[in-house]
């Protein structure tokens, strides 16, 4: 997602209204290392921002940052597409 905003050919994820909890990646190795090492996790375990924000909210501030447009907006079918990869509404 990084590199598509960096080209400038980022943008919003259907209507942006979905809750985007983003979180470090470093962040979230550190949960799961806590949670490994003191053997205090039993099940799932979501890793969560404390302050999550609407999609759209989170590709003007990306582009923002990276000083990049972001003037496209993927289609709400696209996502969920198989060719896609990734799940943005169903993720069991």
């Amino acid at each position: 997602m990084l590199a598509v905003f960096r080209w400038g050919s980022g943008g919003t994820l259907g209507d942006g209204r979905a809750w985007w909890s983003w979180v470090a990646i470093e962040d979230v190795v550190g949960a799961y290392r806590f949670a490994i090492e003191r053997d205090v996790a039993r099940g799932p375990m979501n890793v969560t921002a404390p302050h999550p924000v609407r999609n759209v909210e989170f590709t003007r501030a990306l582009a923002r940052a990276l000083s990049r447009p972001a003037p496209f907006r993927v289609p709400a079918a696209a996502p969920d597409s198989p060719s896609v990869g990734w799940p943005t509404r169903r993720c069991w």
